[in-house]
């Protein structure tokens, strides 16, 4: 019963955290770079896919998002662990916040 336990704890905490990342994106109240930084620093970043996160952002959205990344050359499902910092500067470069 321990382990669930545990088990339990950890999933919570990385959708948690993940929650916690997307309402950053969604409000657009901080930089897009220092987000993403942020997020790719993080040891959940491994989990998480950047195209969740410019789905929300004010100056993307879904369609404007994905094609950002396409003409990036990015998987769409790139996680944002692998994102290079010139990934992040490039992605933000279209999103002033």
């Amino acid at each position: 019963m321990e382990q669930r336990d545990d088990d339990i704890a950890w999933v919570t905490s990385v959708r948690n955290w993940r929650v916690n990342s997307v309402r950053r994106v969604q409000l657009g109240d901080e930089n897009f770079a220092e987000v993403l930084t942020d997020i790719r620093a993080h040891e959940f970043a491994r989990l998480t896919y950047v195209v969740t996160l410019t789905d929300v952002h004010g100056c993307l959205g879904k369609v404007a998002g994905r094609r950002l990344m396409a003409s990036m050359a990015l998987d769409p499902l790139i996680r944002a662990i692998d994102l290079s910092d010139d990934d992040i500067v490039r992605l933000s470069q279209c999103c002033r916040s």
